[in-house]
């Protein structure tokens, strides 16, 4: 068949194969974004779930940020969302934490403002707090830290990876840093300079992403003092996750101009000598955010773990004090979530 034969019956073919040509193409990418789905290992479904607890620091004033070189460009999605079973700590094994801690006598059973039960253990300047609701625990000591022992980042972590094991708490948490601290009264501070104890923080994943707290960066941090003591302990037992949904997400970009725009929730800010600030208004001048990361956020309360966008940055107060700040924005989209 000559050039113009083969034209007229490929001419012919057209109105045929074109409409096959797209259904495969359609079956195609039915079965990528099938594949997608299944590799995720999650069922779809859309119901209106409750928002993650996370406390605005600034109670609701807008706040606009100055936003770093973060990177752009994620297209929406479909995300997992886990619903969970909280685990307990059961009485048995508080009395084997307050022990190791060095409490000797009984706790004491308060109701906090909002109606979460503690069992909490006081000794000179030792505190232990087990709140029975959300399945946390928080330990400080402020007693001065002693003489150096340790020069290094490897007993700080020995000792908080053999405190939470010695206690069953460590589960699947494995150490994802360690950082150098500024141990005072009030606070732990992250700093090169003068430096006297290790901050270790403990996490677990789902998928790839990293699950924190509202005011952790994993689910458990220990802070080790020089001395080789514990000078500080935040702890939110992991959840067993009991099923995963997918749910349509916003994309970076959509989560930087929500940022941007003063639509984000701050979770902490930290001062030197200060520590965590919470319960008043701050008159913000500036915040500068550089660092972005897509993580799950366990708030002990809530049946589901979701997926937030995550910004880190530094904040500067009216009265001239500079400190670090954290905040979030939910990644699922807006019509999805329960309004409280």
């Amino acid at each position: 068949m000559n050039n113009e034969g083969f034209e007229k019956v490929a001419f012919k073919l057209l109105p045929v194969t074109l409409p096959i040509l797209g259904l495969l193409i359609l079956i195609a990418g039915y079965q990528q974004v099938a594949g997608f789905i299944s590799d995720l290992g999650a069922d779809t479904a859309f119901g209106k779930i409750r928002p993650t607890a996370i406390v605005d620091l600034k109670e609701g004033a807008i706040i606009r940020c100055l936003v770093g070189n973060l990177e752009k460009g994620d297209f929406e999605r479909l995300t997992k969302v886990a619903e969970i079973k909280p685990r307990e700590i059961s009485l048995s094994k508080e009395g084997a934490i307050s022990e190791s801690l060095g409490f000797s006598a009984g706790p004491k059973e308060l109701k906090a403002a909002g109606g979460e039960r503690k069992h909490v253990w006081q000794a000179g300047e030792r505190v232990l707090e087990i709140s029975l609701d959300q399945r946390s625990i928080n330990y400080s000591d402020f007693a001065p830290i002693g003489e150096s022992k340790m020069n290094g980042p490897t007993l700080a972590n020995k000792i908080a990876q053999d405190f939470l094991k010695k206690n069953e708490l460590i589960f699947d948490l494995s150490i994802s840093a360690t950082n150098l601290v500024r141990i005072e009264r009030g606070s732990v501070l992250e700093t090169k300079e003068k430096p006297n104890g290790y901050k270790v923080i403990f996490s677990n994943r789902l998928d790839q992403y990293k699950i924190v707290t509202p005011r952790l960066e994993g689910l458990a941090s220990v802070v080790v003092g020089v001395d080789g003591k514990i000078k500080r302990l935040a702890y939110l037992a992991p959840a067993e996750i009991s099923k995963t949904s997918l749910y349509p997400t916003k994309g970076r970009d959509q989560a930087i101009k929500l940022l941007a725009s003063g639509k984000a929730v701050i979770s902490e800010m930290v001062f030197a000598g200060q520590g965590y600030l919470m319960g008043e208004s701050y008159n913000i001048k500036t915040i500068k955010v550089d660092e972005m990361d897509l993580v799950y956020v366990d708030d002990g309360k809530n049946q589901y773990l979701q997926p937030h966008y995550q910004f880190r940055g530094e904040v500067s107060l009216a009265d001239g004090r500079n400190g670090t700040i954290t905040l979030f924005v939910n990644a699922i989209k807006d019509k999805y979530l329960k309004s409280e």
